[in-house]
């Protein structure tokens, strides 16, 4: 896996990615994990960034 560290809401989470989009998202001060297993439907992955960032913000935000 390649590691990312990006901002979530102006907090430092790690975020990795495999091929073709699946993430695992970490908010070490809400606790939170987020798995997302699905596959993009043809690489690279980051052309999901526009669709998983908001994504991950808003169920990060709903279990807080």
């Amino acid at each position: 896996m390649d590691g990312l560290v990006v901002l979530h809401r102006g907090r430092l989470v790690h975020e990795e990615y495999r091929a073709h989009g699946q993430v695992l998202a970490i908010d070490r001060p809400s606790g939170v994990v987020v798995a997302h297993m699905g596959s993009a439907p043809r690489p690279p992955s980051t052309l999901l960034d526009g669709v998983m960032q908001p994504l991950l913000d808003a169920i990060i935000g709903a279990v807080q």
